[in-house]
């Protein structure tokens, strides 16, 4: 009888509440539950901000990492505002309380989490407010929100307490918070706020479905290194108690690209890494990449090192999968001589990746032997660890969802060590990666999706006989006779290079008398009554070919000796501004200036200074007359040496015309200036990172073959922070960081013992 008198009393209220539940605004105002929990889902859809549960379960409580926090980012504090509310729920009857950090990590706002509807910032549970959005934004349909005006750009930081507004909670008391949002608007018209979708993220949710039986139903999205973004479809999962994170590497980080995309029954930390959204990312901050491309590859059966080099021509830097099939069906096949192997790199263009010729079977590939290859560029790479994910009838769905290229992702996954036991390396399109209840509890479940954006072939043939390579040589002097050693910088590869084959060709250009003296492995040059002159001549050298190969392996090079009064310090005929620049990267310099358009190609000197006099030779650079674009040399040590650096270029032609740069001073930066530091190096057992940097970054760390070992997204933080890295089953040798953050990039070189 009282229900009734209720709906007669106010019959209005019911029958808009109703209708306003089937019908909510094609765009909502609303960021955090209205996604979490997608109106028109069903009841059993069901999903809370929850805290700490645990290993591998903690939420974004007071002193957390910075990947277990929630984030807000603010493009243009001048026209923007956060409305925020949210709601405690039990278990837990204490109180539970919020602080809102500025991207500086300084309290930007605090208080407590609303407890009943005459709190601050109260969202109902289970009505309309949490969908529709601010009071602000949605009229009378929305909640009440607090305000928070931004004083900077950048990503704002959420963190949640029990029982304390100020001191983290020793034993943190399992809590919900539900319903919430945080709401991004533009109030340019302040008279009309517009909510601005995408700027809700975190590196690591956890949530929680209140029941073994209810239902995740979000989409998450996240934006990519090369500036994708890609949607996960979570399709009903059961998961109860849960995390959510995506990455580029998968459940470990260990380098062993195979073992790290395994799901596991073991928590790793290293498994945040990429923003995961709970919208498409907003693309005015996020914006839209275009995929890389494979534009061309072949095989150079002497590459660099006079290992196989598969050549590769690509738009953009990026991963590709590289297969070789050597048994002839047309295709990679595993668990045959065939070869499949990743590769990364950092570079646009021509590049190497280098191969040992060594089949799947460990053997070495014999002369004449041959096969196809097959090279494709991945976009869009992400890995999706899901840890603690009970039940799972129907798999997951995937999409591409910028740039709009009509690709269809493909999944894969690898559960073999874990009690699910299933695996599909081939990929799949949708409801990939399912499993029966029980069989997820506490497994770290990993699904990685790509593009194939592009992929080329080629046929090869393999023939391990290199000729060597003979480099040209450039020097000076200043009027005497010189020796020069030119088969310092000559590369023998497959045979020993015979010094006595060296044969001098008819000059070039140029006086004087130069001969070989194949006794002590030297050319002499003696000029020509002190005149300035510039000789140029071109020599050949072969390797000792055993008798039975039909002819020598040879190559050919030239010398170029320039006679100047006083070489190559003294004045010469110009001195001119070639826009030298000076740039400290790491631990090194790397010198630029405009490329140089010239029918007769200069060759480059480049000299360094610590004491304001004497200039010394770092080495040279033979320049190419093109024209556009910059030379690069890199001073690997010298920015340490002294207080300031001095650096200049000669230019020397050899028509004649020289030049002489303008001195640029490098001032060494002290080492708080310096964005990220690491030690010990040499390391062995672990690496610790400490960034002085307060922006958000991207750290990623290399070995000379281009695999990427270690990558993540480094967010934005108060004060300078650190990560310690395990180093456990990295190989010996060198290995470059990279680090990228909003001033720049920033690399180190790391020696693994």
């Amino acid at each position: 009888m009282n229900g009734v008198r209720l709906i007669w009393r106010a019959p209005w209220k019911a029958l808009f509440l109703i209708a306003g539940l089937l019908w909510l605004p094609p765009r909502l105002a609303a960021e955090g539950t209205a996604q979490l929990m997608p109106s028109g889902s069903g009841s059993a859809c069901v999903s809370y901000v929850q805290g700490n549960d645990g290993p591998g379960k903690e939420g974004p409580g007071f002193g957390r990492p910075a990947y277990d926090l929630i984030y807000v980012h603010v493009k243009d504090p001048s026209t923007e505002i956060i409305y925020y509310g949210w709601t405690r729920k039990l278990p837990t009857t204490k109180n539970v309380y919020y602080q809102i950090l500025d991207p500086l990590g300084n309290v930007a706002a605090w208080g407590q989490v609303a407890n009943t509807s005459s709190d601050a910032g109260y969202i109902a549970d289970n009505g309309i407010a949490a969908y529709y959005g601010p009071s602000q934004i949605a009229g009378f349909m929305g909640y009440n929100a607090l305000e928070l005006v931004p004083t900077m750009a950048g990503d704002y930081a959420i963190q949640f307490n029990v029982g304390s507004a100020k001191v983290p909670a020793p034993d943190e008391v399992k809590y919900y918070i539900h319903p919430f949002d945080v709401t991004v608007a533009d109030i340019s018209n302040p008279l009309s706020p517009q909510a601005i979708n995408g700027r809700v993220f975190s590196y690591k949710w956890h949530l929680n479905c209140n029941s073994g039986t209810n239902e995740a139903c979000m989409e998450f999205y996240t934006w990519t290194p090369d500036s994708l973004v890609m949607m996960m479809d979570m399709n009903r999962i059961q998961p109860w108690g849960y995390t959510v994170s995506f990455n580029s590497h998968g459940c470990t980080n260990t380098g062993d690209i195979a073992a790290d995309r395994r799901s596991t029954t073991t928590v790793s930390a290293a498994v945040p890494e990429y923003r995961v959204f709970l919208n498409e990312p907003d693309e005015e901050c996020y914006p839209t990449g275009t995929p890389g491309e494979v534009e061309y590859i072949e095989i150079n059966t002497c590459g660099p090192t006079g290992d196989l080099c598969v050549v590769v021509q690509t738009t953009k830097p990026g991963e590709l999968n590289v297969y070789i099939d050597l048994n002839g069906t047309g295709a990679y096949e595993e668990g045959t001589e065939d070869i499949y192997f990743p590769y990364a790199t950092d570079e646009v263009g021509e590049i190497c990746i280098p191969w040992d010729g060594i089949d799947g079977f460990g053997n070495h590939i014999a002369d004449s032997a041959g096969g196809l290859i097959i090279v494709e560029f991945l976009a869009g790479i992400v890995h999706y660890p899901v840890y603690d994910p009970e039940n799972h009838p129907y798999g997951f769905n995937c999409a591409l969802i910028r740039p709009n290229t009509g690709l269809q992702p493909l999944m894969y996954y690898d559960n073999r060590n874990t009690p699910i036991g299933t695996h599909n390396l081939s990929g799949c399109v949708s409801g990939c990666n399912s499993w029966t209840k029980g069989k997820g509890d506490r497994v770290m479940v990993n699904t990685w999706l790509n593009n194939i954006t592009s992929a080329d072939t080629d046929v090869f043939v393999v023939s391990h006989l290199c000729p060597p390579i003979a480099y040209d040589d450039s020097t000076c002097t200043a009027g005497s006779s010189i020796q020069i050693p030119i088969m310092d910088n000559d590369s023998a590869r497959t045979f020993p290079i015979d010094p006595s084959s060296i044969v001098l060709g008819t000059p070039i250009q140029g006086s004087g008398q130069i001969f070989y003296n194949p006794d002590v492995e030297l050319f002499t040059y003696i000029p020509d009554n002190n005149d300035s002159t510039t000789l140029i001549v071109r020599y050949q050298l072969c390797d000792m070919t055993p008798e039975e190969m039909e002819g020598p392996l040879c190559d050919s090079a030239t010398i170029t000796v320039g006679v100047y009064r006083d070489c190559p310090n003294g004045v010469i005929l110009d001195i001119g501004d070639f826009g030298l620049t000076a740039i400290p990267v790491g631990e090194d310099v790397r010198l630029q200036w405009p490329r140089w358009l010239d029918a007769e190609p200069y060759t480059f000197w480049v000299e360094r200074s610590v004491d304001e006099a004497a200039f010394a030779v770092l080495g040279r650079l033979r320049g190419d007359g093109r024209g556009g674009g910059m030379y690069e040399y890199w001073d690997r040590d010298g920015p340490m040496m002294a207080q300031s650096v001095r650096y200049r270029v000669w230019a020397l032609s050899e028509g004649g015309g020289n030049h002489l740069s303008e001195v640029v001073t490098l001032h060494v930066a002290a080492s708080a200036q310096i964005p990220v530091q690491i030690y010990p190096n040499p390391a062995s057992d672990e690496l610790v990172i400490s960034y002085h940097t307060l922006t958000a970054g991207q750290v990623e760390i290399f070995d000379v073959l281009g695999r990427s070992w270690y990558r993540h997204e480094v967010p934005a933080m108060g004060s300078p922070h650190q990560e310690v890295i395990p180093l456990h089953g990295w190989p010996a040798g060198w290995y470059m960081l990279k680090y990228r953050y909003r001033d720049g990039r920033y690399t180190l070189r790391l020696r693994v013992e």
